[in-house]
């Protein structure tokens, strides 16, 4: 074989990826649990790439084994969990700020959070402290709808119609002698499920010198 047609030979890619050495996974693992740690400190997954010297790109790849993806979900919580921590050291202890006179600095004082400390306490007795906006109608029973504007109601569709006043019996129409239906107000005809517009009110402009003036 010629020496040229070996040496390209040589330089070609292995038919299948080889398998990762002892050494290389040892390397991996070392890797991994030392930018797990720097994500539990740090929070971003650049600053925690930069600080262990590889790219971000890397810890993507590794998204593809599950047993990495369950590592990396306890990391989140421990950044999370030390968030919390930090909380509750500004809500409950406090922290202290300088105090200034004249461009030096005099002394210092502790300062709270109240802010800190409610969303804490939402947080872990939600049923107490969470913000809560309930209408009711009377007697704490649901809300009845008692006037519905027309023109809405004439936009919806025979079977639209029919859920809304199934829903609110309290818009429920009226019989006319006509055999239509109006709402509660009784401007507006109801007839086979379509809302039929009020009509319009006789115009009281009088004919002048072929103008109709008002």
């Amino acid at each position: 074989m010629p020496q040229d047609a070996s040496a390209a030979r040589k330089a070609l890619p292995p038919l299948y990826p080889r398998r990762p050495t002892a050494q290389q996974d040892r390397l991996r693992e070392a890797t991994q649990i030392a930018f797990l740690q720097a994500y539990s400190d740090l929070g971003t997954i650049t600053a925690a790439a930069a600080q262990v010297g590889m790219s971000w790109r890397t810890h993507y790849d590794w998204m593809a084994d599950p047993a990495y993806v369950e590592q990396w979900e306890q990391a989140q919580t421990n950044y999370v969990e030390r968030l919390e921590r930090e909380a509750d050291r500004r809500a409950v202890d406090g922290f202290e700020k300088g105090v200034y006179f004249q461009g030096e600095k005099v002394g210092a004082e502790t300062w709270y959070s109240d802010n800190l400390l409610m969303f804490l306490l939402k947080g872990r007795r939600p049923e107490m402290y969470k913000d809560r906006q309930e209408i009711t109608g009377a007697g704490g029973g649901p809300v009845q709808v008692q006037a519905v504007r027309l023109d809405a109601l004439a936009r919806l569709s025979a079977d639209e119609l029919a859920v809304l006043l199934r829903l609110n019996p309290g818009v429920a129409p009226r019989a006319l002698p006509d055999g239509g239906q109006a709402d509660a107000d009784g401007p507006a005809d109801v007839v086979d499920g379509q809302v039929e517009p009020e009509p319009a009110a006789p115009s009281t402009a009088k004919p002048r010198g072929g103008r109709f003036a008002l």
